[in-house]
């Protein structure tokens, strides 16, 4: 990585693309076997926690999960590490009794294009966390019922629906 450093126009997807390196790194670790952790059905889902299940020559798992930051974005309060219930039992990507650690990655960024200078390694058992609720919906529940529905039709209006 610090040959070819990852390129990206948004800091916040990093991450996402030092994923790949980490699973490959772990894989040159004997003992270890890293992968993309399945869903409870047994599908393999890309986005969600956790990024990488790895098991040891113990048949120990650990949930890793891969986050990025600069140093200067270390220092701030901005959230880094988000959890979300799954939608459903068969999309839980969490199916094993294991530990939780999150690899932070410090980045050099330099004309959109990172480097990593460090990592930490935490276990986030006992991480303080902020639990937020909120209320959503999707397109589908969202349109069952409009109050009001328009569009244009060959003119620059709308007409009621």
């Amino acid at each position: 990585m610090v040959e070819k450093p990852i390129q990206s126009k948004r800091p916040n997807e990093v991450g996402n693309y030092i994923e790949p390196y980490v699973l490959a790194a772990l894989n040159q670790m004997p003992g270890y076997r890293a992968e993309k952790p399945k869903t409870q059905s047994g599908k393999g889902q890309s986005t969600g926690y956790p990024d990488i299940l790895v098991t040891d020559m113990h048949q120990r798992a650990s949930y890793l999960e891969c986050k990025t930051s600069t140093e200067k974005r270390k220092q701030q309060g901005m959230g880094t590490f988000y959890l979300s219930e799954p939608r459903s039992r068969e999309t839980a990507k969490v199916t094993l009794d294991a530990r939780h650690l999150v690899a932070l990655f410090t980045m050099k960024e330099e004309s959109q294009k990172y480097t990593p200078t460090g990592v930490s390694l935490i276990d986030i058992y006992a991480l303080p966390c902020n639990l937020k609720k909120e209320w959503n919906s999707d397109n589908i529940r969202l349109l069952q019922q409009p109050l009001w529905q328009g569009w244009a039709k060959g003119r620059n209006s709308l007409e009621a629906a």
